[in-house]
């Protein structure tokens, strides 16, 4: 009896540890298996898989969907227990000596699960210092004003560029999805001489756009104007042409009528002159000989 509880023991001890090379994948992971060390699964899709049991095989699971999160310049427990960060720990120098505050936030993903386990030892670490080693010198060719204003974007892309080619050349299985300077402030000992100068460069800022937008309101409509009176300007002059020459014409016209017959011509500019005249004015008729008969010219007053 004790040969066979022995037996039975060894039996289910064999079932039980063959048993345990059973293993899931979660539908977010991956898994890696080796066996004494060797990779001889890589990517092993999610589900319900087997491998030899431990210490012949092992396995690891790899969340490679998920954003990870790094932070640069403060903890994220300190961060969210509103515990300021060590002074040498968000302190960064710019290129005109200057010190500024910056806390920045870099999220990654695991894109090559075998490599990241086994390329190099804490992969997180050399994410790290890359991303501080390129920040400082980034910071170092620009001045404070640059980054508290114009350049940040330029910073977090070209950080994330610089970063991820490290990252490549070790060949170290991560892809930065993004980089966010949180926070790009001066030192609290200045930030008020801070603030002040840049309330300043918005009030400027401001002044030229307004300036800029009446300027382009105000210059087309003069220029519309201008437009507008070279416009009215040619119709007259092209107006007063027309009649001058009309009025020129007619003139030689008559001119050539008059040296035909000059009296006649005469008498009948005349009497066009007094159709025009006469509805418009007070008429006398006038005998300047007395018994003689009335002259037929006509005398005209105001």
């Amino acid at each position: 009896m004790g040969k066979k509880i022995i037996k039975i023991l060894i039996t289910l001890f064999c079932i039980c540890y063959f048993l345990s090379g059973i293993y899931t994948i979660d539908p977010d992971s991956f898994g890696i298996v080796t066996r004494f060390g060797k990779i001889v699964a890589d990517r092993v899709p999610p589900g319900l898989h087997y491998k030899l049991p431990f210490p012949i095989a092992s396995v690891y699971k790899i969340k490679t969907t998920t954003n990870y999160k790094m932070s640069i310049g403060f903890k994220l427990l300190d961060n969210i227990r509103n515990i300021p960060p060590k002074p040498e720990e968000s302190q960064w120098l710019t290129g005109d000596t200057n010190i500024i505050n910056i806390k920045m936030m870099i999220q990654y993903t695991i894109c090559e699960p075998s490599k990241f386990l086994f390329n190099c030892e804490e992969p997180q670490f050399i994410l790290r210092r890359a991303a501080e080693s390129y920040l400082t010198q980034l910071l170092g060719t620009l001045g404070v004003d640059d980054v508290l204003t114009i350049k940040k974007s330029d910073v977090q892309t070209d950080l994330k560029a610089l970063t991820q080619d490290i990252l490549d050349y070790y060949d170290i299985g991560i892809l930065i999805v993004s980089v966010n300077l949180m926070s790009v402030d001066p030192p609290e000992d200045v930030l008020y001489a801070f603030q002040d100068v840049s309330n300043a460069k918005a009030d400027r800022e401001k002044a030229i756009n307004e300036a800029e937008g009446l300027a382009n309101e105000i210059i087309p409509n003069a220029r519309g104007e201008a437009r507008s009176l070279i416009l009215q300007s040619e119709g007259e002059k092209n107006k007063r042409i027309s009649e001058a020459k009309g009025e020129a014409e007619r003139f030689l016209k008559h001119l050539q009528e008059y040296r035909k017959a000059p009296e006649i011509t005469k008498e009948r500019i005349y009497l066009e002159f007094a159709e025009k005249v006469l509805p418009k004015m007070k008429k006398y008729i006038i005998d300047t000989k007395k018994g003689q008969k009335p002259s037929t010219r006509i005398k005209f007053f105001q």
